[in-house]
C-alpha cells in the first residue's frame, strides 16, 4: 500500500518535470547497441518500402488528405467544412459556409502531376465550384448560381464531406458497424468508441451511460472485443474541483459498466483525456479496482499518453496497483491527441513549464521507454501499442523477440491499414485491434479534428510517409532526431519576448492545490475590517485583524499638496528607474498573491480561480507598462532637413487621480496607478469603498518595492471623496473605471473647472452581446456563454449580457444551456468547488432582484441556476436566463449574472448589428460561427472595442488583448495596450538648428 502511495506522489511531482532530464533518463533505458540499431533500421526501411509499394498506399482519401494537409490554407478550409457541415440545421447557412470556404482559395496550386486521379479530379471540382461561386460581378449569372447552382453544390459537398466520416467512423449506429465488420477481414479485433466528448448536462451523461451499456452488449458478440469509455462523458462536472461529487456519482456509474463488461467478457479501457484530469482518473480507476467490479477483472485498463511527462510514472503506478490487487491491467499506450491544447493551456495559465514533451522526437523516445517497461512487466500489465509509426513498430517487433502473442498492436479505423495488413499477412500470430468510432456524423467534430491533425501535421509520421521523404530518413531513431538542433517552444514564463509572463498555477493539479489551500488556510479565520459604519460581509467566517481610517472630503487638499511636493523628485527619475521599481513591485505581488487572493475572497467575494487570474493580470500590467515606458524613454528622433535636429519628448502631466472599482480590486487598481507612476506622475488612488483593505495592502507592497512616500497615496472613503478629488484644481489627470453615470459626472466636473483642460481616461460598462449562427458548435457556445455571462457572478464590465441565437439553432443551444446552468454551484468563494460567489453588496442584490422581477413579468424564463439552502453569509443571486424580443428592451446595463437571449433570422443579421450599435455601448462583442465571411462582416460592423470570435468574451490578457471600449463604454486608449501610456504624458517637440553655430558639417563632409 505504501508503494502505491509513493507512486501516486511521484505522479504528482512529475507533471511539470524538466524535459531534458527525463529524455536523458529515457535514452539511457532504450539506447540501442550497434546490432539492435542495424536490425531495427533494416526492418523499418523494409516495412516502409513494402507500404509504399502496396497498391492501396496513398490512394483515395489518404492521398487527398496528404495533399490538403493542415499546413495549407485550403486544408484548413476543408477541415472546417468537414467538421461543421453535417451539424448545420438549415440549408442557407450550409450554403453560406460552403461559399465562405470554397471561394478565395488557391485550389489551382494543388493540381500536380503524379497525384492520384482522385486528388486531381477532386481538385478540379473544387476549382470549378470556386469559380462558379465567384460570380458576384455578373448579376445574371450570380442569380442563376444562387437559385440553381448552390443547392446542387451543397448536395455535392455534403456527399464529399460524408466521405470523411465514412473513412474514420465504423458506422453511425451499432447495426451499421456490425454490417461493416461482417464485410471486413476478420483478422482484426475491435475496440468500440461511442462518438461524443464531455457531457455538459446530466441528460448528456445519462445518454452516454446508456450508449456505453449498449456498446458493451454489442461488443460481447465479438471475441476479444473492447469498449473505450470517456469518464468526462459520464458526468457533467468531471473536474478535480468537483472531487466529492465526481466520486459520489461517477464512480458507481463506471462500476456498473465494468460489472456489465465483466459479465459479457468485454475489455474496458478508460480513455485518456486532458492532463489536468489525470490524477482524478487514476483515483477513480483505483477505486473501481480495489473496491468495485474491477477487482480481479484482467480486462480493465487505461490509455496512457506518452507525450505526458508523467507517462512512465503512471505505468509504475499501474503496475503497483495491479500488484496490490493481485491481477493484470491492460494499458493502451498512445502518443497523445491533445498536444496543442496542453501547450496553449499551460501558456494561458502561466505555468512554470509544460506537462507534455514539446518535441515530437521526445514523445517518440518517451513512447519507446514506456513500451520497454510494459514489455518487461507483462505479468501485471498487458501492453496494447497504439501507433502508426513504422519506426516505433520496428522497435517493438525487435523487442518482442518472437513473442508477439504477449501484446497487441492497435490502429485507428481509417488509418494504418496498409501497415497492419502487411504485418498480419506475414505474421498471423500478431494481434491487432482497430479503434473503431461509432456515432452520428454530427458528433464527428472533436474526433475528426484530432484524426486530421494526426494525419496531416508536418511532424506526423503518416504525413511524412505520404511525402517524398526517404525511407532512410523516416527510419532514423528518435534519439538521433532529438539530437538535431530544433528551435524549442518557449516555456510559459518566456512566452513574451520582451517580458516575463506572470506566474500562475492550476489548482486541478494536486501539488498546486495542496500548496494553495494550505497557504489560504493561514488567512482563514482572519478578516480585514475597517473603521466606519460598514463591516466586511465575508462569506467566510473571519475575525478582525486590521483597520483603515477613512478620509473625509476636507482631507483631499492635503493629499494633493503632498503629491505636488513629491512630483518633481519622482519625475526626475528616468523611465528605466521607474520601470525597475515596477518590476520589483510585480515580484512582490507574486510573492504575496495568496494573501491578496484571501483579501479578495473576504472583501469582494472573488472565487479562488478569479483571484489567481487577477493577481496575474496586475503583474502583467506592471511588467508590460515598465517595458512600454522604457521604449518611450527620452523620446524619439524625428526626420528633418540637414543642419537641424528634431526630437519628440514625453513629460509627466503632474498629479493623477486614479479611481477604481470593486470588481477588480487588484488588477484595475494596480493597472491605473502603475501606468501613471511609470510615466512620472504622482498618484492619489481612490479605491472602491467595498475593497479598501485590498488597496491598502497593495499600497504597502508598492512602498516595499521602493516607490517613495507620497509618489502614491491611497485615499479611502465614500463616493464624496472621489468627487472632491476630481474637483480639486491640483489634479492634472483622471483615470477612472466604473459606471457610465459616474464617468459622465466626472467629465462634467472636469469640463467645469477653470484652467487647463484635464484628460479623462475612462473605462465603463457595456451592453455586451454575442451573435451565434447555426454553423457554431453548440457545446462550445454553451461553455463560452456560461463563462462569459456568469463568471465572477456576472460582475465584469466585459460580461455577456445579451445572447443572439439564430433561430435554427436556438432550441438546441438553449436546451444545453439550461442543463449546464443546472450544474452550477453557488457558495463560499473560498472553496474550489464553488463556481459562483456572492454579488458585492445588498444594494447590488436588490437591483438585480428588481430586474429579475420585471423579467418574470415581461420575458420568458429559460433557466435559473439552483440556489442552495445552506449558503454562507453574503449576498447571493442565482444566475438566470430570460428570452426577450430585442436588446432595445434594456434601458441600462444590469451588472450581475442575468443573461438575455434574443432569436434572430439569418437574413436579419445586419439589422441585429444596427440595434446593438444603437445602444451606444461599445465594449466587448462575441461571435460564434464557422463562416469566416459572416464573422468578418460582424466584426467589421460592430462598434466594440474588443471582438472575440469562437471563444468567451472575458479575461482579456495584457499586451495580447488590449482592453477598452468606445461610446458609452469608454474613452480609450486601451488598458494593457501599446498606446495606453501616451495619455498619461504631455508631448514636447524640440528643434535645434545646430547649423547656426558653424554650418551643417555632415552635409559639408559629404560634399568635400
Amino acid at each position: 500500500m505504501n508503494q502505491l502511495a509513493d507512486k501516486t506522489a511521484d505522479i504528482a511531482k512529475a507533471y511539470l518535470a524538466d524535459e531534458m532530464q527525463l529524455i536523458r533518463q529515457y535514452i539511457q533505458q532504450i539506447r540501442p547497441d550497434v546490432a539492435e540499431r542495424a536490425e531495427v533500421f533494416e526492418l523499418s526501411t523494409t516495412l516502409i518500402n513494402n507500404i509504399r509499394s502496396h497498391p492501396d498506399f496513398n490512394k483515395g482519401l489518404d492521398a487527398f488528405m496528404a495533399e490538403y494537409s493542415l499546413d495549407s490554407a485550403e486544408g484548413i478550409r476543408l477541415m472546417t467544412l468537414a467538421e461543421a457541415l453535417a451539424r448545420i440545421p438549415d440549408e442557407d447557412t450550409k450554403e453560406a459556409l460552403i461559399r465562405s470556404k470554397l471561394t478565395g482559395a488557391d485550389w489551382r496550386k494543388h493540381l500536380k502531376k503524379g497525384l492520384s486521379p482522385f486528388v486531381n479530379s477532386s481538385t478540379r471540382a473544387l476549382l470549378f465550384t470556386s469559380n462558379l461561386l465567384e460570380t458576384d460581378d455578373i448579376p445574371f449569372l450570380s442569380r442563376v448560381v444562387r437559385e440553381l447552382g448552390e443547392p446542387t453544390i451543397r448536395m455535392a459537398v455534403e456527399m464529399g464531406m460524408g466521405l470523411f466520416s465514412d473513412h474514420f467512423v465504423l458506422g453511425e449506429t451499432l447495426e451499421q458497424a456490425r454490417k461493416k465488420i461482417s464485410k471486413e477481414r476478420r483478422k482484426y479485433r475491435y475496440s468500440f468508441d461511442m462518438l461524443g466528448e464531455a457531457a455538459l448536462t446530466r441528460q448528456d451523461a445519462e445518454r452516454f451511460f446508456a450508449e456505453y451499456q449498449k456498446a458493451i452488449e454489442f461488443a460481447g458478440k465479438f471475441p476479444d472485443s473492447a469498449v473505450s469509455i470517456k469518464l468526462s462523458a459520464l458526468h457533467p462536472r468531471y473536474d478535480a474541483h468537483q472531487h466529492r461529487q465526481v466520486h459520489d456519482e461517477l464512480v458507481p456509474r463506471l462500476d456498473a459498466l465494468v460489472a456489465l463488461a465483466r459479465e459479457r467478457d468485454v475489455q474496458v479501457t478508460i480513455d485518456a483525456e486532458e492532463s489536468n484530469r489525470l490524477e482524478l482518473s487514476l483515483e477513480i480507476l483505483e477505486k473501481v479496482v480495489k473496491d468495485g467490479a474491477g477487482r480481479g477483472f484482467d480486462k480493465l485498463g487505461l490509455a496512457v499518453q506518452a507525450y505526458s511527462k508523467r507517462a512512465f510514472d503512471v505505468l509504475e503506478y499501474l503496475e503497483a496497483l495491479a500488484e496490490s490487487a493481485g491481477q493484470q491491467l491492460c494499458v493502451r499506450l498512445v502518443k497523445g491527441a491533445y498536444w496543442d491544447t496542453e501547450i496553449k493551456q499551460a501558456q494561458m495559465l502561466g505555468l512554470d513549464d509544460y506537462p507534455v514533451f514539446t518535441r515530437k522526437a521526445h514523445t517518440d523516445i518517451s513512447y519507446l521507454a514506456c513500451a520497454k517497461y510494459l514489455i518487461a512487466h507483462q505479468d501485471r500489465l498487458y501492453p496494447q501499442f497504439a501507433t502508426h509509426n513504422v519506426q516505433t513498430v520496428a522497435n517493438l517487433l525487435y523487442w518482442e523477440g518472437g513473442e508477439a502473442s504477449m501484446f497487441e498492436f492497435q490502429r485507428l479505423h481509417g488509418m494504418g491499414s496498409v501497415l497492419y495488413d502487411s504485418l498480419l499477412d506475414e505474421n498471423p500470430d500478431i494481434a491487432c485491434t482497430i479503434y473503431a468510432p461509432i456515432g452520428p456524423q454530427r458528433e464527428l467534430l472533436p474526433y475528426l479534428i484530432r484524426r486530421l491533425l494526426e494525419n496531416s501535421a508536418n511532424s506526423s509520421f503518416v504525413n511524412q510517409l505520404a511525402s517524398d521523404m526517404s525511407a532512410e530518413d523516416l527510419s532514423r531513431h528518435p534519439i538521433d532526431v532529438a539530437a538535431d538542433n530544433e528551435a524549442p517552444i518557449p516555456r510559459p514564463p518566456e512566452l513574451y519576448a520582451d517580458r516575463i509572463n506572470s506566474r500562475g498555477l492550476d489548482p486541478r493539479y494536486s501539488l498546486h492545490r495542496q500548496a494553495l489551500m494550505n497557504e489560504l488556510s493561514v488567512y482563514r479565520g482572519q478578516a480585514w475590517s475597517r473603521d466606519g459604519e460598514r463591516e466586511v460581509l465575508s462569506p467566510v467566517d473571519m475575525q478582525p485583524c486590521g483597520r483603515v481610517t477613512w478620509a473625509r472630503p476636507d482631507d483631499v487638499d492635503a493629499y494633493v499638496r503632498r503629491a505636488r511636493e513629491a512630483s518633481a523628485h519622482w519625475a526626475s527619475l528616468s523611465m528605466e528607474q521607474r520601470g525597475n521599481l515596477l518590476r520589483q513591485f510585480a515580484d512582490l505581488l507574486e510573492t504575496n498573491r495568496v494573501e491578496l487572493i484571501a483579501r479578495m475572497i473576504s472583501e469582494a467575494g472573488k472565487t479562488i480561480e478569479d483571484g489567481i487570474a487577477e493577481v496575474r493580470e496586475a503583474v502583467d500590467f506592471c511588467r508590460y507598462y515598465a517595458n512600454r515606458a522604457e521604449q518611450m524613454g527620452n523620446g524619439h528622433e524625428l526626420p528633418g532637413p540637414n543642419g537641424e535636429k528634431n526630437r519628440l519628448c514625453y513629460e509627466p502631466r503632474g498629479v493623477f487621480a486614479c479611481i477604481s472599482p470593486w470588481n477588480f480590486p487588484v488588477a484595475i487598481f494596480t493597472g491605473q496607478i502603475v501606468a501613471a507612476l511609470v510615466t512620472g506622475n504622482t498618484v492619489i488612488a481612490k479605491p472602491a469603498e467595498q475593497t479598501t483593505l485590498v488597496a491598502t495592502r497593495i499600497m504597502e507592497l508598492i512602498e516595499e518595492a521602493g516607490i517613495p512616500e507620497h509618489a502614491l497615496q491611497v485615499l479611502p472613503g465614500e463616493g464624496d471623496i472621489g468627487a472632491a478629488l476630481v474637483a480639486h484644481p491640483g489634479i492634472d489627470g483622471v483615470a477612472f473605471t466604473g459606471s457610465v453615470q459616474a464617468a459622465t459626472a466626472i467629465n462634467r466636473c472636469l469640463a467645469a473647472r477653470q484652467g487647463p483642460i484635464v484628460p479623462l481616461i475612462a473605462e465603463t460598462g457595456g451592453q455586451n452581446a454575442m451573435v451565434v449562427d447555426s454553423s457554431a458548435l453548440p457545446e462550445q457556445v454553451v461553455k463560452d456563454v456560461i463563462n462569459s455571462a456568469f463568471n465572477s457572478a456576472g460582475q465584469r464590465c466585459s460580461a455577456l449580457r445579451v445572447l443572439y441565437l439564430q433561430k435554427e439553432c436556438a432550441e438546441t443551444i438553449l436546451t444545453l444551456l439550461k442543463g449546464a446552468m443546472a450544474e452550477l454551484t453557488l457558495g463560499d468563494p473560498a472553496r474550489l468547488d464553488t463556481d459562483i460567489g456572492p454579488v458585492i453588496d445588498a444594494e447590488a442584490l436588490k437591483s438585480l432582484q428588481a430586474h429579475e422581477t420585471e423579467l418574470d413579468e415581461t420575458a420568458t424564463l429559460i433557466a435559473r441556476a439552483p440556489l442552495p439552502a445552506n449558503l454562507p453569509q453574503g449576498h447571493f443571486f442565482a444566475p438566470c436566463c430570460f428570452e426577450i424580443g430585442s436588446i432595445r428592451e434594456l434601458s441600462q446595463e444590469h451588472f450581475g449574472p442575468i443573461l438575455h437571449v434574443v432569436r434572430f433570422d439569418a437574413a436579419d443579421v445586419e439589422a441585429v448589428i444596427d440595434e446593438i450599435n444603437e445602444t451606444g455601448y461599445g465594449l466587448t462583442f462575441g461571435i460564434h460561427s464557422r463562416n469566416e465571411q459572416f464573422a468578418n462582416l460582424l466584426a467589421n460592423r460592430i462598434n466594440a472595442g474588443n471582438v472575440y470570435i469562437n471563444r468567451n468574451t472575458v479575461g482579456a490578457v495584457v499586451g495580447t488583448q488590449p482592453f477598452g471600449g468606445r461610446g458609452l463604454s469608454g474613452t480609450g486608449p486601451k488598458a494593457g495596450g501599446p498606446d495606453y501610456l501616451t495619455r498619461f504624458v504631455v508631448e514636447k517637440t524640440r528643434t535645434d538648428n545646430f547649423a547656426a553655430i558653424g554650418g551643417a558639417i555632415d552635409l559639408i563632409n559629404q560634399h568635400i
